[in-house]
């Protein structure tokens, strides 16, 4: 059998080989439900009812279910409050919260926050968005649908963001055959299949 070795060898060999080995970022997930959540902060878009121009989101890792909010400005007291309110209070406080390292979320108020409600606060690079695959993604959905609707709901763009995660959120994409809706809503005893 030294063929099965030698072979066993070589495969190793390239494995271990500087030249093949990957230099993408590793992705983020979670094996927990709401324990890891990402968030991001979009815009500026053309302004909206009472000014607003940009959009807030968050996204849970596990289930993927996405809370998003439109706002004027974007403030510390905004992202606190849409934080509490969108993921504390409907889902508890999570073990982690990812976010880029821009000013709005690497900040001694932001992590301040984190720190009073033992969140641990991990930070993407700005220049590698894609290791917070999960908000990338939400972010262009947002995104394609938003530019979707902004000529057909006349630059009234913050009133097409709860249909479009209504369809994010009903959507099925995990191998559990599942949408991010069934997750949260139904538990085994409600439904049957």
């Amino acid at each position: 059998m030294p063929w099965t070795i030698r072979g066993s060898a070589m495969r190793a060999t390239f494995l271990l080989d500087p030249q093949t080995v990957t230099k993408s970022p590793i992705m983020l997930s979670s094996p927990i439900p709401f324990a890891m959540w990402g968030m991001d902060i979009m815009g500026p878009f053309p302004p909206a009812t009472a000014q607003r121009r940009f959009a807030i989101m968050a996204i849970d890792y596990f289930t993927k279910w996405v809370k998003a909010e439109a706002l004027a400005i974007i403030s510390k007291k905004k992202r606190e409050d849409f934080f509490w309110q969108a993921v504390v209070c409907h889902f508890g406080i999570p073990r982690v919260l990812v976010t880029d390292n821009g000013k709005q979320f690497d900040n001694p108020t932001f992590r301040t926050f984190c720190a009073n409600l033992t969140i641990e606060q991990r930070f993407t690079s700005v220049a590698h968005p894609q290791t917070n695959g999960q908000t990338e993604v939400i972010n262009h959905t947002l995104l394609q649908g938003i530019r979707k609707k902004l000529d057909e709901a006349k630059g009234l763009w913050e009133d097409e963001v709860p249909k479009i995660l209504w369809a994010y959120n009903t959507t099925k994409r995990n191998p559990y055959k599942q949408n991010s809706f069934q997750f949260i809503i139904l538990d085994k005893g409600t439904h049957s299949h």
